[in-house]
């Protein structure tokens, strides 16, 4: 910073001011435990789907579950900070009696739009888990609009968005409803046990690499 030449990292100095800080700073990573589909109609048994906020908080479940998505693909931390152009909109959802379609067009790993990620999602009448349900019950409640958040619900007259602090309070609520430490899940459950569910169920893992936007092995 002053314009001298720095030490080497491997300097005797360095390495014990590291290891300090190392010591003082220590901290055990948490992971959060990886949503599955049992939990997933769990938490759908305990909704009330007459509700727009809850409705729309379960068709975030699907989603964020079926397409590994990160948080910030699909929800904004506040109504002010919503982005049409990072988070997920009606203009990135093709819908159909058969699948939907969900077009991602940014990431923290394609942060200029260089590609878009599309990722069919096929129906499921007969299961609570169907997404193509899920996303039409929200127009039962606000009409679609292009480049508006698809999750969003009625406050009295007012729409209003669902953000990240709204989905993490909510999952953990829903989880401490279930008997479960909700200390737990977090909204990366969904991302992890997305991945976890299509290995398990054998999709190859560049398919999952390719879903998931995973620019490295971290998906492993």
């Amino acid at each position: 910073m002053v314009g001298g030449d720095p030490p080497p990292l491997s300097h005797p100095q360095i390495r014990l001011t590291l290891k300090g800080l190392k010591r003082c700073m220590s901290h055990q990573i948490h992971r959060a435990l990886p949503m599955d589909p049992d939990i997933l109609i769990q938490i759908h048994s305990i909704l009330v789907f007459d509700n727009s906020f809850q409705s729309a908080f379960w068709a975030y479940c699907i989603l964020a579950f079926l397409t590994m998505s990160r948080k910030s693909n699909l929800v904004p931390n506040s109504n002010a900070a919503f982005d049409p152009h990072k988070h997920i909109t009606w203009s990135d959802i093709s819908i159909s009696s058969q699948a939907v379609v969900v077009t991602q067009k940014w990431s923290k790993t394609n942060q200029f739009g260089e590609r878009q990620v599309q990722i069919p999602l096929m129906s499921n009448p007969g299961s609570p888990l169907c997404p193509v349900k899920a996303i039409l019950h929200l127009t039962s409640f606000i009409p679609p609009s292009p480049n508006k958040s698809i999750f969003r619900y009625l406050v009295g007259s007012k729409t209003r968005i669902l953000t990240y602090n709204l989905v993490q309070s909510t999952l953990r609520a829903t989880m401490q409803a279930l008997g479960r430490d909700p200390s737990k899940y977090s909204s990366h459950s969904f991302r992890s046990g997305g991945a976890t569910y299509a290995h398990l169920i054998g999709i190859s893992e560049k398919d999952i690499q390719v879903m998931g936007d995973w620019a490295s092995d971290a998906y492993k």
